[in-house]
């Protein structure tokens, strides 16, 4: 581990970023998904 310089762990980061980026975004529909349910949930509970 005493050749992995900074330079290498940019260039790690750097190639992870669009993984990361893609579960970022993946977990942001989700939640999306799940607030406008917990929306349409009370706006049919209040028609009850």
């Amino acid at each position: 581990m005493g050749d992995f310089d900074l330079a290498s762990l940019i260039y790690l980061l750097q190639s992870l970023q669009p993984i990361f980026g893609g579960i970022g975004s993946i977990f942001g529909a989700l939640f999306q998904f799940l607030f406008l349910g917990f929306d349409l949930g009370t706006f049919f509970l209040g028609f009850i």
